[in-house]
C-alpha cells in the first residue's frame, strides 16, 4: 500500500510538471449524469441562443473581469411517517416540513490561455436551524496541455465513482445515496490537493485519474475526520498529517464504449487509500466500481432517452489493538427515463450494511438498510425544475419497521450556466 501511495505521488507531481513544458491547445471535459440528462432533454431547444444571451442578470455583471457568475438553490418540503431523522447528508431533507438543501454562489472563468478557475460557496441549515457556510470548491485547472493531460490544484470534490463529484443541483434524486453518505461524508468527499488525469490515445474512451488530498475534516469522515468525533464507538484522537504517507490518495480509471450511435456504456473503478484517526498507524481503504448505460436515439428531439447508473462501494476501516477491522459495503442502482419533452421518470434501489464494531446493528450509519425511491421531474426550463419523490425505507436500527416519505423539491439556477 505504501508503494502504491508513493508511486501515485510521483505521477501526480512529475507528470504535470513535464506536461507544463509542452503546452498546446486541447481541453478535456467530463460530463456528469445530470448534465447528460439536461443535454438530452434540452439540447434542441433554442438552438440559436448565444452564450451572451444565456448569461442573464448576474452572468454579465463580471464580464469585464472574464467571470461567469451564477446562483443555484435547492428547496424541498417533506411529509414522513417518522419524526426521527433518517437522512444524514448535509444537503438531505432534514425531516417533516421544509428544508433549504443548499444555496450556492459560483464563479468560473479563464485565468489565461492555459488555465481556468472555479469557486463555489454554499449555504445550508442543520436540523437545529443553524446556518452553515461551506467553501465547497476553489481550484485552478489546466486548459491546454498536450497528450490529453489535465491537472488541477486547490479545493475540489474527489472524482471517486459516478456521483461524489456531482453537486446537489445536478442530482437526479432528492437525497444522497445512503452508501455514499456513510463512506464518503455528509457533504461528499473533498479537500485541498492536486489531481492529474490522462486520456489514452485508444479507439475508445480510456482515462486515468489520480489525486492526493488532505485527509482531515468532516468531508473525510472515513479517514482522519474531525478531532473529537466517533466511528463505531472509536474515538477520533486528532491524528494529524505528518508527511506524504498521511495524505488521502485516489487512483481511478474510466472507459467508455459506443455500441451504436444511440447506445453507450461507461465503466469505472476507483480506490481511496489513507489514514484514519482511531490509532497512530490505522488505515482506511475504500474500493468502488461504477457503470453507466446511456440510450438516446439520434433522430429524437431530446427524448426519449434512458440512463442507468449503478455503483458499489466497500470500506475496510482498521481499528487499534486486536479488533477486527470495520467493514461496510453497499450499492445503488437507478434508472432515468425521459418519456416526453422536459419530463423524466426515475427509480432508485439501494442497499447498505456493515460488520463488526460497537452496536453495529443499532447504528443508523452502519446497520442494514434498503431504500426504494421512485420520482418524477419536470424541467420548466434549462434553469429550473420541480421534482416529486416517494421513499420507502427499512432500517435494521429501527427494528425493520417500514418508513415512508413524500418529498417535493424545487431546484433553480440563475446567472450564467457556465458558472456551475
Amino acid at each position: 500500500m505504501k508503494f502504491l501511495r508513493n508511486t501515485l505521488l510521483v505521477v501526480l507531481w512529475v507528470v504535470p510538471t513535464l506536461a507544463l513544458l509542452m503546452m498546446s491547445a486541447q481541453v478535456i471535459y467530463a460530463e456528469t449524469t445530470s448534465h447528460a440528462v439536461r443535454k438530452a432533454m434540452l439540447e434542441n431547444e433554442n438552438p440559436h441562443t448565444s452564450r451572451e444571451e444565456e448569461k442573464g442578470l448576474l452572468g454579465g455583471t463580471f464580464d469585464r473581469f472574464h467571470l461567469d457568475t451564477g446562483i443555484a438553490a435547492v428547496f424541498a418540503g417533506a411529509v414522513m411517517s417518522d419524526d426521527d431523522r433518517r437522512y444524514f447528508g448535509d444537503h438531505d431533507v432534514l425531516g417533516n416540513g421544509f428544508t433549504m438543501q443548499e444555496m450556492a454562489l459560483s464563479f468560473s472563468g479563464r485565468v489565461d490561455s492555459y488555465f481556468r478557475a472555479h469557486l463555489s460557496i454554499a449555504m445550508f441549515f442543520d436540523e437545529k436551524g443553524k446556518t452553515h457556510f461551506d467553501f465547497e470548491e476553489g481550484y485552478i485547472a489546466s486548459d491546454g496541455l498536450p497528450y490529453n493531460l489535465e491537472i488541477m490544484a486547490g479545493q475540489f470534490f474527489t472524482r471517486f465513482g459516478n456521483l461524489n463529484s456531482v453537486l446537489i443541483y445536478d442530482w437526479d434524486f432528492i437525497n444522497q445515496p445512503v452508501i455514499l453518505n456513510r463512506l464518503l461524508g455528509n457533504g461528499g468527499l473533498r479537500g485541498p490537493g492536486v489531481q492529474a488525469s490522462w486520456k489514452a490515445p485508444t479507439p475508445f474512451h480510456l482515462e486515468f485519474i489520480g489525486s492526493a488530498q488532505q485527509a482531515v475534516g468532516r468531508s473525510a469522515a472515513s479517514f482522519l475526520g474531525e478531532k473529537g468525533g466517533e466511528v463505531a464507538g472509536h474515538h477520533l484522537g486528532g491524528r494529524t498529517t505528518s508527511g506524504f504517507d498521511e495524505l488521502l490518495y485516489m487512483p481511478r480509471v474510466v472507459s467508455e464504449f459506443d455500441f451504436t450511435d444511440d447506445l453507450h456504456l461507461k465503466l469505472g473503478g476507483s480506490a481511496l487509500l489513507g489514514p484514519n484517526a482511531t490509532g497512530m498507524n490505522t488505515q482506511t481503504t475504500i474500493y468502488g466500481g461504477d457503470m453507466q448505460l446511456r440510450w438516446k436515439p439520434q433522430s429524437g428531439q431530446g427524448f426519449p432517452f434512458f440512463i442507468w447508473d449503478t455503483e458499489f462501494l466497500y470500506r475496510d476501516y482498521e481499528t487499534p489493538l486486536f479488533e477486527d477491522a470495520l467493514e461496510d459495503w453497499g450499492w445503488y442502482t437507478q434508472g432515468l427515463y425521459g418519456f416526453a419533452p422536459r419530463w423524466v421518470g426515475g427509480l432508485r434501489v439501494e442497499y447498505a450494511d456493515g460488520a463488526h464494531g460497537l452496536d453495529q446493528e443499532m447504528d443508523d450509519l452502519r446497520s442494514e438498510r434498503y431504500t426504494i425511491s421512485p420520482n418524477i421531474s419536470w424541467m420548466t426550463s434549462k434553469f429550473s425544475q420541480l421534482r416529486l419523490q416517494y421513499n420507502f425505507d427499512v432500517l435494521e436500527s429501527r427494528d425493520h419497521e417500514p418508513q415512508h416519505g413524500l418529498f417535493v423539491q424545487w431546484n433553480f439556477q440563475f446567472g450564467s450556466p457556465y458558472a456551475h
